[in-house]
């Protein structure tokens, strides 16, 4: 049994001619916004980013997803798979195709008295390890690529293709004249230029050694993860050669 993930990576325009059509597809975040989506017609659709569904965001962000839900309306994804309870509540409210929709609400146990275990405790701790080895504890739902993956090895695929994982964005951080953080966003989607926040609810700005120091866990668990998925026999390819992960197979293509 085959998934193929569509991350939202600019390498993802190079390599969907590669997909296995005959695989499950799951897309996520703002790939409805390119003709793709009408081309590969996704069977899962994954929102994980608490943005999608909550009103206590920026009004871009708002505006950013009602073009998205708009196009999502119309068909296609046989199954969303959300965060929690609250997104599947938002998002089955919409209306057209969100209202006939099925709707999995990813199992996830990643905190302990509302914080994030991972950021304190590390994976080289064996009680850490045992627990998340049966099951007890899983990563935390910080990025869009980890719930997808998280799925994948809780519905026991053999295979899985990741096309558009490049986790590269940060090589495009700057700080301009006014010591702003900022980044050159690349998706396969199109581009744009923005400052970080700390943050999608305020303006208050990102500092460049909190934003490195994300993505720095963003690796660790990503690695962890890997583990995980190679010690239940679950193959995973990644196709995409700008990807800066280095704990998944590439593709020979």
């Amino acid at each position: 049994m085959k998934l193929t993930i569509l991350m939202n990576g600019p390498s993802l325009i190079e390599t969907y001619k590669k997909i296995d059509t005959s695989s499950d597809v799951l897309g996520c975040n703002h790939f409805a916004d390119h003709e793709l989506y009408q081309r590969l017609k996704p069977d899962f659709y994954m929102f994980i980013d608490p943005y999608f569904w909550r009103d206590d965001v920026r009004e871009v962000l708002k505006s950013n997803r009602t073009k998205t839900f708009k196009i999502l309306k119309a068909s296609y994804p046989k199954k969303y798979i959300v965060q929690n309870p609250e997104a599947k509540n938002y998002l089955s409210n919409l209306g057209g195709a969100f209202s006939k929709s099925q709707y999995e609400v990813l199992k996830w146990r990643y905190s302990i008295a509302g914080k994030n275990i991972y950021d304190y405790v590390s994976f080289s701790n064996p009680i850490v390890r045992l627990l998340n080895q049966i099951g007890f504890l899983t990563i935390s739902p910080s990025n869009v690529a980890f719930g997808a993956l998280h799925w994948a090895k809780l519905k026991k695929y053999s295979e899985i293709d990741l096309h558009g994982c490049d986790f590269s964005i940060f090589k495009n951080l700057t700080v301009d004249q006014g010591n702003r953080l900022c980044l050159h966003f690349e998706h396969f989607y199109g581009e744009s230029d923005e400052l970080v926040f700390r943050n999608k609810k305020t303006d208050e700005l990102q500092k460049v050694e909190d934003e490195l120091l994300k993505w720095r866990r963003f690796f660790i668990y990503m690695n962890e993860l890997a583990k995980q998925l190679e010690r239940a026999d679950q193959r995973v390819i990644n196709f995409s050669k700008s990807s800066m992960l280095q704990c998944f197979e590439r593709s020979d293509d």
